[in-house]
């Protein structure tokens, strides 16, 4: 396999990695070979700076956009101190859901009790994902973390929706069922790899 040389260069220059984790770039630069008539050319880049012929364009917002970045991103130790009290507690609802859940399709509680259960724990469910919406943002080596954490409270929160006065009227039993199944699985997955990634945090 033969190599040509590039027509194109692109580069994102960041200082480290909370700048590429929020795309919050120091700037951006491209270089075009233009000798060349026979390749079709990218839009340039109209930048507010030139080196040779590198065009630059510098992100005047980069301080305070990092500066604010920064304001709204938890150390380590802060985003595990708010974050983990409502996983536990988020993780004992959906077990409580899900062990009524399989009583009712079983045919051990009748689906009014099912119900009369589920809406007893959606008001507690919707407090805590709400709780967990203003969880700040995570530093780099909590990122995984934290996008695992959210997704299973979204997840959780989905639970509580499908047989909630809402749920009842946009979906029929069946389907309330089985979206039911596909957020416990979910669950379940999504609980394994917490653990595991919580323990790289702790290693």
């Amino acid at each position: 396999m033969g190599y040509s040389k590039a027509h194109v260069v692109w580069l994102f220059i960041a200082c480290d990695l909370e700048d590429v984790k929020n795309t919050n770039w120091l700037c951006q630069s491209c270089w075009m070979d233009h000798s060349k008539r026979d390749i079709v050319l990218p839009q340039p880049l109209n930048g507010n700076d030139k080196y040779d012929d590198i065009d630059i364009l510098w992100n005047d917002c980069y301080k305070s956009t990092k500066i604010l970045m920064d304001s709204m991103t938890a150390i380590k130790e802060c985003l595990l101190r708010a974050i983990d009290p409502i996983l536990s507690d988020m993780v004992d609802l959906a077990k409580f859901c899900i062990e009524n859940f399989n009583k009712y399709m079983n045919g051990v509680t009748s689906e009014d009790d099912f119900l009369l259960v589920m809406h007893e724990a959606e008001p507690k469910i919707r407090n805590l994902y709400s709780e967990a919406c203003n969880i700040p943002l995570p530093p780099v080596d909590c990122s995984d973390y934290y996008q695992l954490c959210q997704n299973t409270f979204a997840d959780i929160d989905n639970m509580a929706l499908y047989f909630s006065a809402k749920g009842l009227e946009k979906w029929d039993k069946p389907t309330r069922n089985i979206l039911m199944k596909m957020s416990m699985d979910n669950f379940s997955k999504n609980i394994k790899r917490i653990e595991l990634e919580k323990n790289k945090l702790n290693s």
